[in-house]
């Protein structure tokens, strides 16, 4: 008709990397919508193919699909609510351009002590270089153990009962091994803390690619016994160290639905670009 729908599309990808490693099948729902769209035009068609959408899912038999909808498009959440997906987190996008983090490295200099090209010492107590493969026994336990304690980290996949708990530990675990190679073949770093020469943290990095252009935070785990030391803080400032000694343009870490993560990457200079609910659908 004459009205603009607020939906164009709705593409469906299933994951086969998430349905092996979890056990069932899985996909991804993303929401395309009209470079017309206007909430005052959401009509009957943008739920009737949402509804398509939900026959599909349960045609194809996925037991979890994964849906991201902006937070200023409330009425697309609730349309989505009300075909039966339901809200597991809201994620943040923290982002630093180039000038960010020159403005960060100068702000937080007395903080930052080059050792190397590759290494820094934060705070005087914290190094922060690249894995070692002497790390990768104490990490990899790390990646394993850190997100299966529910009571301190309350990722999405351990919100669903359809998803076996060891099978979501081992999805992070798996996640790690996948950054580690990465950094063999130059296409990303693992960055280790060291406190009083033991590895107690990590956070892993993607490379730049011609599609994205900049670096991007995917992973981070710290020791339960070196939480609350500021190591957390230690492996943001020499993360953004990192990507400026290798003229990174954009330093990214997506995915933040932690509110002490948040708040340590705005103090030390990020800007807040994007936030997203994250819905799923679990027939």
């Amino acid at each position: 008709g004459d009205r603009a729908q607020h939906l164009a599309a709705i593409v469906l990808e299933e994951l086969e990397w998430d349905t092996k490693l979890l056990g069932i099948k899985c996909a991804r729902v993303t929401p395309i919508a009209s470079p017309l769209r206007r909430p005052e035009n959401f009509m009957q068609a943008d739920r009737e193919m949402i509804a398509e959408l939900v026959a599909e899912l349960r045609e194809r038999n996925i037991q979890l699909a994964d849906c991201k909808i902006s937070t200023t498009d409330l009425f697309l959440v609730r349309a989505f609510e009300e075909a039966g997906f339901h809200m597991v987190d809201m994620l943040v996008t923290m982002s630093m351009d180039a000038g960010r983090i020159r403005e960060a490295i100068t702000r937080h200099q007395a903080r930052i002590e080059v050792l190397s090209e590759l290494e820094t010492r934060i705070d005087g107590k914290v190094i922060v270089r690249p894995l070692q493969v002497r790390d990768l026994p104490s990490m990899l336990k790390l990646a394993l153990e850190a997100f299966s304690d529910t009571a301190e980290i309350k990722d999405r996949f351990f919100l669903e009962p359809s998803i076996d708990h060891a099978r979501a530990c081992d999805l992070f675990q798996e996640w790690f091994r996948n950054a580690v190679r990465k950094q063999q073949s130059s296409e990303g770093e693992v960055l280790i803390a060291e406190l009083d020469g033991e590895a107690c943290g990590f956070v892993t990095m993607n490379g730049p690619t011609k599609e994205t252009g900049y670096w991007q935070d995917s992973l981070n785990a710290i020791l339960p016994e070196a939480r609350g030391k500021g190591i957390f803080r230690a492996l943001v400032l020499g993360s953004i160290h990192y990507v400026a000694m290798r003229n990174g343009a954009l330093l990214t870490r997506t995915q933040i639905s932690t509110k002490r993560v948040i708040n340590t990457w705005l103090h030390t200079g990020a800007d807040l670009s994007e936030s997203f609910f994250t819905l799923h659908f679990t027939p």
